[in-house]
């Protein structure tokens, strides 16, 4: 996307295997959902590095470098810093003997990787505030001469994944056929541009929750598909939605919601019933939080800890918490791409796309590209 101060100190003051184009994308996102605080993709922030210092990848210790703040974890509480509000000095304890850490603003934030983080919060204390963060990058960004926005999004790579890439492709051969006015177009940018950071960064965080391309009945849908039907539901006073559902019994049934949008139909067909699997006996209920947080759905998972309901990607126990997380994101990742690819080809008024009619729509899609496509991607 683009280069910022951040990247470039990271790049002096980082081990290579630290930085974000190096790690394994699997680890990286469920890295992103063991923190509890994801980055904020509708204003294009872009994680620099992430310095995991847990064992067994538990998450529970180590920084998250942003392009614009650094997110600290330690004994299950994350700590958020915004590089622009940085004041001197800053103290760096680097001892064998005692615990390592970096303290800014009066906040010591223990860390083994303590020097080399260290030194990039110093670099970035030299440089006036404004100069500190990358700039904000809207998902979709038109202009007289690219109206959807789709060249603005290959030129900023978010076309790298070629699924993302198809989706574009297809999109803006319907403008240009005229089956796709521009300006209806932009939303639809807007959500591959998003899957895309997604793809790349691991889940992003908006108001409170974690960021889907859902709508609400779509993500209520998908989720239905997952875990069936929930033992307990209620609307929050906030208008969220509260689902309850319990892994541990054997007679789960398909909830009546994944029939009822085309995003839960699409997630029964391709998925299977029932397709997040219980993760060993940590994990036994779990609620997960639907909200509309604009333009888009986006939730929250918790599980019961005890008597307790804590942030399910915090459950210990050899990385239960985030592999499971990291579970129920990548479900809902495959079911997004699936949908939007269904809205770039056929508009909004689809039914759901299946595995049994996957030649169909590569036959369509081929036909609009001008050239024959393997959708593999999507349906794996």
């Amino acid at each position: 996307m683009t280069d910022s101060a951040a990247h470039r100190l990271a790049a002096q003051h980082i081990k290579p295997k630290f930085l974000q184009e190096n790690l394994k994308p699997d680890v990286l996102h469920r890295g992103v959902l063991a923190f509890e605080a994801g980055v904020q993709h509708f204003a294009g922030e872009q994680i620099v590095a992430f310095v995991d210092d847990s064992e067994k990848e538990a998450f529970d210790l180590g920084a998250i470098l942003t392009d614009r703040r650094l997110l600290h974890r330690q004994s299950k509480g994350t700590h958020q810093l915004a590089y622009s509000a940085m004041a001197g000095p800053i103290k760096v304890n680097n001892s064998m003997v005692t615990n390592r850490f970096v303290e800014v603003n009066g906040q010591r934030m223990v860390m083994w990787n303590a020097k080399p983080v260290g030194a990039v919060l110093e670099a970035l204390l030299n440089l006036p505030p404004d100069q500190r963060t990358g700039p904000v990058i809207p998902v979709v960004t038109p202009t007289d001469a690219d109206p959807t926005g789709i060249r603005a999004a290959m030129v900023r790579g978010e076309g790298a994944d070629p699924r993302v890439r198809v989706i574009l492709a297809l999109l803006e051969r319907r403008v240009q056929a005229g089956a796709l006015d521009a300006a209806a177009s932009r939303p639809l940018v807007g959500s591959a541009a998003l899957l895309a950071r997604t793809l790349r960064f691991g889940r992003g965080m908006h108001e409170g929750y974690w960021t889907t391309t859902f709508s609400l009945t779509d993500l209520e849908g998908t989720v239905g598909a997952l875990f069936g039907d929930p033992f307990a539901e209620r609307d929050a006073e906030s208008g969220a939605r509260v689902l309850g559902f319990d892994l541990g019994g054997g007679g789960r049934r398909a909830a009546k919601a994944a029939a009822s949008s085309a995003a839960g139909l699409a997630a029964t067909a391709l998925l299977g019933f029932g397709w997040v699997s219980l993760p060993g006996k940590s994990i036994r209920q779990i609620r997960l939080t639907l909200a509309e947080t604009h333009p888009v759905a986006g939730y929250r998972l918790d599980a019961k800890s005890g008597s307790d309901w804590v942030p399910a990607a915090s459950i210990p126990n050899d990385g239960i918490g985030p592999k499971f997380a990291h579970a129920v994101s990548q479900s809902l990742l495959k079911i997004e791409l699936l949908m939007l690819l269904g809205r770039a080809l056929y508009g909004n008024a689809y039914t759901a796309l299946r595995s049994d009619n996957r030649a169909q729509v590569e036959t369509d899609a081929g036909a609009l590209l001008g050239q024959s496509i393997d959708l593999t991607g999507f349906y794996a």
